[in-house]
């Protein structure tokens, strides 16, 4: 039985009877020390020696495990070789597709940013990988998301409208932008806020101050504005909205397309 389904079944064991506490130490134990032998077992540290050809490494301290042992591992780099924390160190891992064993040659998926000679890189099972984000050691990668609204001839004059909105689930929602298209409009004044939820108030919205968003003004033919809202906690909501002074048309073309990281 490996260490996972020792870890399962002395789960299952504790909810279905009664034990006592001598015998959940002990069990619990075990699977503690299981799960340190795993660890060491799904993690390698070494230090790119070579780049023979971008964007595969080689690592000569990890020569000898057999072919495509480190296939489907991750590959992080957790020290940059010039001690200034540039890129890609801390960058989301990137995928290793093959291993030679004579060279320690690593194929992998490019980062952004080359990797160098003398970075040092953590190679690691994808279980010790979700486990190192979920204690936040680790910043997973972000994937844009877009949500885009549009309402046709909406009754905007003398009122408001809650345009759109983020609702952080499951994590930290990052770089959050909203971009608003108005069509044209001689005589209405616009005015955009941005509300967000905090610890505080969790269900109140409070409007944000920084930045300040500026008043729109007669909006010319095809008006684009970009309001940046930054970042949103995990549990927290984000919403932007818009109002119409009961000046100008009654009714308006309205979209907004929102943008965050997640």
């Amino acid at each position: 039985m490996n260490w996972i389904e020792r870890l399962l079944a002395a789960i299952a064991d504790l909810i279905t009877r009664a034990k006592g506490l001598d015998d959940i130490h002990d069990d619990l134990g075990a699977v503690l020390t299981d799960l340190e032998n795993a660890t060491d077992s799904l993690s390698f540290e070494g230090v790119v020696s070579s780049i023979a050809s971008a964007p595969s490494i080689n690592c000569s301290d990890l020569i000898g495990y057999g072919d495509d042992f480190f296939k489907n591992y991750l590959v992080w780099v957790n020290w940059d070789a010039g001690a200034a924390g540039a890129e890609p160190q801390g960058k989301p891992p990137k995928l290793c597709t093959s291993y030679t064993s004579t060279t320690g040659l690593f194929a992998i998926e490019a980062f952004d940013t080359a990797v160098a000679v003398g970075d040092h890189v953590l190679v690691m099972h994808p279980f010790v990988y979700q486990a190192m984000v979920n204690a936040g050691k680790i910043d997973a990668e972000q994937i844009l998301h877009t949500v885009i609204r549009t309402e046709d001839e909406y009754a905007l004059k003398n009122a408001n409208l809650d345009v759109s909105e983020v609702d952080a689930i499951g994590g930290t929602c990052r770089n959050i932008i909203f971009e608003v298209y108005l069509e044209l409009d001689v005589a209405a004044t616009y005015t955009p806020t941005i509300s967000k939820t905090d610890e505080l108030n969790p269900a109140t919205f409070t409007a944000q101050l920084i930045p300040a968003l500026a008043a729109i003004g007669t909006p010319g033919a095809n008006g684009r504005y970009r309001y940046e809202a930054g970042d949103l906690q995990e549990g927290h909501r984000c919403r932007f909205n818009i109002a119409q002074d009961n000046a100008g048309d009654a009714n308006h073309d309205i979209a907004v397309v929102t943008t965050y990281e997640q």
